[in-house]
């Protein structure tokens, strides 16, 4: 049975799906390079660098550094709470 060009072609992602995506991708590289550098050693361009986005699509999320790794704590604590719950 053939498949239709559409059913073979993958759908395009959303604008909000693209966004959570760059923020995953941030958020992660965020924790690579504050692991690697810490705090005050990490920028926001190599941060960019290794999410492979822009430092405008980092702003676009995060005010500045701080917030990047408030955010990347909060959800730290989140997993924390979510594991303490399933004990």
């Amino acid at each position: 049975m053939s498949k239709t060009a559409e059913e073979v072609r993958p759908r395009r992602r959303t604008q909000a799906q693209r966004r959570a995506q760059t923020r995953a991708s941030v958020l992660a590289a965020a924790r690579s390079v504050f692991a690697r550098r810490g705090l005050s050693g990490a920028s926001l361009e190599e941060i960019a660098t290794e999410a492979g986005v822009s430092r405008g699509a980092v702003y676009y999320n995060f005010d500045d550094k701080e917030r990047l790794f408030l955010a990347l704590l909060r959800e730290r604590c989140v997993e924390r709470a979510e594991l303490l719950n399933t004990l």
